[in-house]
Protein backbone atom coordinates (compact mmCIF):
# COMPACT_ATOMS: atom_id res chain seq x y z
CA UNK A 1 0.00 0.00 0.00
CA UNK A 2 1.59 3.52 -0.98
CA UNK A 3 1.31 5.89 1.28
CA UNK A 4 1.71 9.39 -0.19
CA UNK A 5 3.26 12.49 1.40
CA UNK A 6 1.14 15.74 2.50
CA UNK A 7 2.43 17.74 -0.34
CA UNK A 8 1.73 15.03 -2.79
CA UNK A 9 -2.39 15.22 -2.10
CA UNK A 10 -1.78 18.62 -1.82
CA UNK A 11 -0.62 18.85 -5.35
CA UNK A 12 -3.44 16.48 -6.85
CA UNK A 13 -6.39 18.52 -4.98
CA UNK A 14 -4.55 21.54 -6.46
CA UNK A 15 -4.96 19.66 -9.87
CA UNK A 16 -8.26 19.19 -9.78
CA UNK A 17 -9.46 22.21 -8.25
CA UNK A 18 -9.40 24.30 -11.42
CA UNK A 19 -12.08 21.90 -13.21
CA UNK A 20 -13.76 21.89 -10.25
CA UNK A 21 -14.47 25.70 -10.24
CA UNK A 22 -15.19 25.86 -13.65
CA UNK A 23 -17.94 23.10 -13.55
CA UNK A 24 -19.71 24.75 -10.80
CA UNK A 25 -19.76 27.78 -12.74
CA UNK A 26 -20.85 26.29 -15.54
CA UNK A 27 -23.52 24.55 -14.07
CA UNK A 28 -24.35 27.86 -12.17
CA UNK A 29 -24.48 30.79 -15.40
CA UNK A 30 -26.30 27.96 -17.23
CA UNK A 31 -28.70 27.31 -15.25
CA UNK A 32 -28.44 23.36 -14.95
CA UNK A 33 -30.39 22.44 -12.12
CA UNK A 34 -29.58 18.64 -12.21
CA UNK A 35 -28.31 16.24 -9.45
CA UNK A 36 -24.44 15.58 -10.33
CA UNK A 37 -23.54 12.17 -8.81
CA UNK A 38 -20.18 12.41 -6.88
CA UNK A 39 -18.39 10.34 -9.37
CA UNK A 40 -19.65 12.45 -12.38
CA UNK A 41 -18.89 15.33 -10.30
CA UNK A 42 -15.14 14.24 -10.36
CA UNK A 43 -14.85 13.00 -13.95
CA UNK A 44 -16.41 16.48 -15.80
CA UNK A 45 -13.86 18.04 -13.08
CA UNK A 46 -10.93 16.27 -14.30
CA UNK A 47 -11.73 16.53 -17.73
CA UNK A 48 -11.80 20.12 -17.30
CA UNK A 49 -8.72 20.55 -15.48
CA UNK A 50 -7.03 19.12 -18.38
CA UNK A 51 -8.40 21.27 -20.19
CA UNK A 52 -7.44 24.24 -18.57
CA UNK A 53 -3.54 22.39 -17.64
CA UNK A 54 -3.45 22.46 -21.62
CA UNK A 55 -4.03 26.09 -21.85
CA UNK A 56 -1.99 27.16 -19.08
CA UNK A 57 0.97 25.59 -19.93
CA UNK A 58 1.21 26.62 -23.46
CA UNK A 59 1.74 29.90 -22.23
CA UNK A 60 3.35 29.21 -18.42
CA UNK A 61 6.53 27.47 -19.41
CA UNK A 62 5.32 24.24 -18.58
CA UNK A 63 6.89 21.90 -20.23
CA UNK A 64 6.18 18.32 -18.43
CA UNK A 65 4.42 17.34 -15.15
CA UNK A 66 7.44 17.57 -13.03
CA UNK A 67 8.05 21.59 -13.72
CA UNK A 68 4.05 21.69 -12.70
CA UNK A 69 4.32 19.95 -9.33
CA UNK A 70 7.59 22.52 -8.65
CA UNK A 71 5.84 25.70 -9.73
CA UNK A 72 2.18 25.22 -8.35
CA UNK A 73 2.37 26.45 -5.50
CA UNK A 74 4.01 29.97 -6.27
CA UNK A 75 1.66 32.54 -6.39
CA UNK A 76 2.67 33.62 -9.91
CA UNK A 77 1.16 30.60 -11.16
CA UNK A 78 -1.85 29.46 -8.49
CA UNK A 79 -3.39 33.11 -9.27
CA UNK A 80 -3.32 33.18 -13.19
CA UNK A 81 -4.47 29.05 -13.21
CA UNK A 82 -7.75 29.96 -11.30
CA UNK A 83 -8.71 32.81 -13.29
CA UNK A 84 -7.97 30.82 -16.03
CA UNK A 85 -10.52 28.53 -14.39
CA UNK A 86 -12.73 30.84 -14.01
CA UNK A 87 -12.94 32.34 -17.61
CA UNK A 88 -13.51 28.95 -18.93
CA UNK A 89 -16.05 28.38 -16.26
CA UNK A 90 -18.12 31.64 -17.44
CA UNK A 91 -17.01 31.19 -21.26
CA UNK A 92 -18.49 27.67 -21.37
CA UNK A 93 -21.73 28.32 -18.78
CA UNK A 94 -22.46 31.53 -20.93
CA UNK A 95 -22.16 29.34 -24.66
CA UNK A 96 -24.58 27.00 -22.88
CA UNK A 97 -27.05 29.74 -21.43
CA UNK A 98 -27.31 31.52 -24.90
CA UNK A 99 -26.76 28.52 -27.49
CA UNK A 100 -27.88 25.98 -25.47
CA UNK A 101 -31.55 27.45 -24.13
CA UNK A 102 -32.00 29.30 -27.25
CA UNK A 103 -35.76 30.37 -27.44
CA UNK A 104 -36.33 29.03 -23.53
CA UNK A 105 -36.74 31.73 -20.94
CA UNK A 106 -34.73 29.58 -18.29
CA UNK A 107 -34.90 30.98 -14.77
CA UNK A 108 -33.19 30.10 -11.72
CA UNK A 109 -35.83 28.13 -9.42
CA UNK A 110 -39.28 27.62 -9.62
CA UNK A 111 -41.53 28.65 -11.94
CA UNK A 112 -44.61 28.86 -9.91
CA UNK A 113 -42.74 31.48 -7.44
CA UNK A 114 -42.06 33.24 -10.57
CA UNK A 115 -45.85 32.99 -11.76
CA UNK A 116 -47.24 33.58 -8.77
CA UNK A 117 -44.87 36.95 -7.86
CA UNK A 118 -45.99 38.11 -11.43
CA UNK A 119 -50.19 37.72 -10.37
CA UNK A 120 -49.29 38.89 -6.95
CA UNK A 121 -48.39 42.22 -8.23
CA UNK A 122 -50.50 42.63 -10.53
CA UNK A 123 -53.82 40.81 -9.67
CA UNK A 124 -54.96 38.18 -12.15
CA UNK A 125 -57.65 35.13 -12.11
CA UNK A 126 -57.15 31.32 -12.57
CA UNK A 127 -58.41 28.63 -13.41
CA UNK A 128 -57.70 25.79 -11.39
CA UNK A 129 -57.82 22.19 -12.58
CA UNK A 130 -57.98 19.59 -9.63
CA UNK A 131 -56.53 16.34 -9.52
CA UNK A 132 -59.94 14.57 -8.90
CA UNK A 133 -60.95 16.08 -12.54
CA UNK A 134 -62.66 19.60 -11.55
CA UNK A 135 -62.39 22.56 -12.62
CA UNK A 136 -62.72 25.98 -10.63
CA UNK A 137 -62.07 29.56 -11.75
CA UNK A 138 -61.87 32.81 -9.88
CA UNK A 139 -59.91 35.51 -8.28
CA UNK A 140 -56.42 34.99 -6.82
CA UNK A 141 -56.21 35.99 -3.44
CA UNK A 142 -52.99 34.23 -1.66
CA UNK A 143 -50.48 31.73 -3.10
CA UNK A 144 -47.46 29.64 -1.01
CA UNK A 145 -44.15 30.52 -2.57
CA UNK A 146 -40.84 29.45 -2.05
CA UNK A 147 -40.21 26.39 0.80
CA UNK A 148 -43.47 26.82 2.31
CA UNK A 149 -46.49 24.77 0.77
CA UNK A 150 -47.99 25.94 -2.55
CA UNK A 151 -51.21 26.32 -1.71
CA UNK A 152 -53.45 29.20 -2.92
CA UNK A 153 -57.10 30.50 -2.31
CA UNK A 154 -59.46 32.10 -5.30
CA UNK A 155 -61.91 34.70 -4.38
CA UNK A 156 -65.48 34.05 -5.62
CA UNK A 157 -64.85 30.47 -7.39
CA UNK A 158 -66.82 29.11 -9.84
CA UNK A 159 -67.16 25.35 -9.92
CA UNK A 160 -67.44 24.39 -14.25
CA UNK A 161 -69.40 22.21 -15.32
CA UNK A 162 -68.47 20.53 -19.23
CA UNK A 163 -70.04 18.25 -21.06
CA UNK A 164 -67.99 15.53 -23.11
CA UNK A 165 -67.27 18.03 -25.48
CA UNK A 166 -65.38 20.32 -23.66
CA UNK A 167 -68.56 23.02 -23.65
CA UNK A 168 -69.36 24.65 -20.44
CA UNK A 169 -72.76 23.42 -19.14
CA UNK A 170 -72.91 25.55 -15.68
CA UNK A 171 -70.71 27.14 -13.44
CA UNK A 172 -71.68 27.21 -9.91
CA UNK A 173 -70.53 29.50 -7.47
CA UNK A 174 -68.52 28.01 -4.49
CA UNK A 175 -68.93 30.55 -2.11
CA UNK A 176 -66.49 33.69 -1.00
CA UNK A 177 -63.45 32.34 -1.47
CA UNK A 178 -61.82 28.33 -1.56
CA UNK A 179 -58.41 27.11 -0.64
CA UNK A 180 -57.08 24.94 -2.82
CA UNK A 181 -53.56 22.67 -1.50
CA UNK A 182 -50.71 21.86 -3.12
CA UNK A 183 -52.20 17.94 -3.25
CA UNK A 184 -54.99 19.42 -4.39
CA UNK A 185 -53.81 21.50 -7.77
CA UNK A 186 -52.99 19.41 -11.08
CA UNK A 187 -52.34 22.34 -13.31
CA UNK A 188 -53.20 26.54 -13.36
CA UNK A 189 -54.13 28.86 -15.96
CA UNK A 190 -53.46 32.61 -15.51
CA UNK A 191 -55.26 35.43 -17.03
CA UNK A 192 -55.27 38.88 -16.63
CA UNK A 193 -59.59 38.93 -16.69
CA UNK A 194 -62.15 36.33 -16.75
CA UNK A 195 -65.85 36.12 -17.45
Amino acid sequence: MAVYSLAEVLIIIILVVPGFISFFLINWIALIERKHTSFEITVWSLALSVVIYAIFSSFADIGNFDDLREKIFSASYIVPLMILAVAIGVFIGELFRCVGWRGVRKISGSCWDRAFEKVGKKGGYLIVYTRNGLEYKGELHYSGIGIGPRDLTLRNPKLIIRDKNLKVLDEIEMGREILFTEKDVQRVTFFEDIE
